[in-house]
């Protein structure tokens, strides 16, 4: 199960940001459905969350497709956005978004 393990990341989580280490806001949500909103001028084609550059935030809206799934929105340097894409891609290939194994990884790129 992917909650495997949730409280024992959640104290490391509250540990780490107690002693400084920064942490990430999430903008926007799959459930909003922004890509069925019409203003009058016709669905939006793409949805973007231009403050998640200046925020450090990641945004989540649903795919534009309807399919179910979600489109994440971030922006990295290069270096750390090949690091979160590894990440990314390993948790997906096991099936979890389980980026728990790679916590301390992850805090300190």
């Amino acid at each position: 199960m992917c909650m495997e393990g949730a409280a024992e990341i959640f104290w490391k989580l509250t540990r780490a940001f107690k002693e400084g280490v920064g942490g990430t806001g999430v903008a926007g949500s799959p459930r909003f459905g922004v890509y069925e909103v019409d203003f009058g001028w016709g669905k939006p084609e793409k949805v973007e969350i231009v403050s998640v550059e200046r925020t450090g935030a990641m945004a989540l809206v649903e795919s534009r497709d309807g399919s179910g799934g979600i489109e994440i929105g971030l922006v990295l340097k290069k270096h750390k956005m090949d690091v979160f894409s590894s990440l990314f891609h390993a948790g997906l290939e096991n099936q979890c978004l389980g980026f728990f194994p790679y916590f301390s990884f992850i805090v300190s790129i």
